[in-house]
């Protein structure tokens, strides 16, 4: 059973979109325009570590769910796709092979040794538990998956010149983000360490950056994010409405030209013989 979740302002322990039509409309906006700007990239990705027919995958923070039906095609009637999310609304189905479920990653448990494939993009750096999830991740892998994780790292991105406003507007959002939720905005530094001490093998990482371009696509998926969450941050004492407004106007300026973030990818994959099937086995043969 999924942890229910606050939406009241200042009161809101993870991810979680409000009920009110301008949010439900400005999410699924903004969660179209990610798939439409990563999802091409996460399928190279996962057809670089071999998904193919037969293959049983998991896909944590699916969002729009866009790259959860891909990974279901791939895999084809032979094989099945788990899609989760703590707010299942913007995703459906369609697919006999492809589940949808209502699913807090931190509190939720997973089955052990399902998958052949886990698959999550900007959910571990969102989360202050982010370490026992990532041991139950590679727990619910079998011997030989595949785990591939996806977060944006935002050195660059604040080491550049920003407009005076968004660049307020920006430290508040990560400053309240780490204070209420423990997100880390430099987590995917320390993808590599993570994987290595957890036994995973053939370990790669790569990272991306693209330019964010005002009053795009390029940029909205975070401005919009930004334009959802303040209202409730405003009216909770955490963030100005000057602040807000003068930020997200900059923003969506034409002449706002930045670096976006780093999307760091690293994907690692369970040693065979790992399992506690094989051990069990092991021990009996002596």
């Amino acid at each position: 059973m999924s942890r229910s979740y606050s939406d009241r302002a200042g009161e809101r322990p993870s991810y979680r979109v409000g009920d009110d039509t301008d949010s439900i409309a400005k999410e699924q906006r903004r969660l179209e325009m990610l798939g439409e700007l990563r999802d091409r990239r996460s399928a190279r990705i996962l057809d670089g570590v071999g998904i193919t027919n037969g293959w049983h995958c998991l896909d944590v923070g699916s969002g729009g769910g866009a790259l959860a039906k891909w990974m279901a095609e791939r895999v084809g009637a032979a094989g099945s796709v788990l899609s989760t999310d703590i707010d299942v609304r913007f995703q459906s189905g369609g697919a006999e092979n492809l589940e949808v479920r209502q699913h807090d990653i931190v509190h939720d448990p997973l089955p052990s040794e399902a998958f052949d494939l886990i698959h999550a993009r900007a959910v571990l750096q969102t989360i202050e538990q982010r370490e026992a999830v990532l041991d139950k991740m590679v727990t619910a892998l079998r011997p030989g998956g595949w785990l591939v994780l996806s977060d944006p790292e935002w050195t660059a991105f604040e080491r550049q010149e920003l407009p005076p406003q968004f660049r307020k507007l920006y430290e508040t959002m990560m400053d309240v983000a780490a204070r209420m939720n423990g997100y880390d905005r430099y987590w995917p530094l320390r993808l590599l360490p993570a994987f290595r001490s957890r036994g995973l093998v053939d370990i790669e990482c790569s990272g991306e950056v693209s330019t964010m371009h005002g009053g795009t696509d390029s940029a909205e998926w975070l401005i919009l994010a930004y334009d959802r969450a303040a209202p409730g941050l405003i009216d909770a004492g955490l963030l100005d409405r000057e602040t807000a407004d003068a930020g997200l106007e900059e923003a969506r300026r034409p002449d706002f030209l930045v670096l976006g973030p780093t999307t760091v990818t690293c994907r690692g994959r369970k040693p065979i013989g790992t399992s506690s099937e094989s051990a069990s086995e092991s021990d009996d043969a002596t």
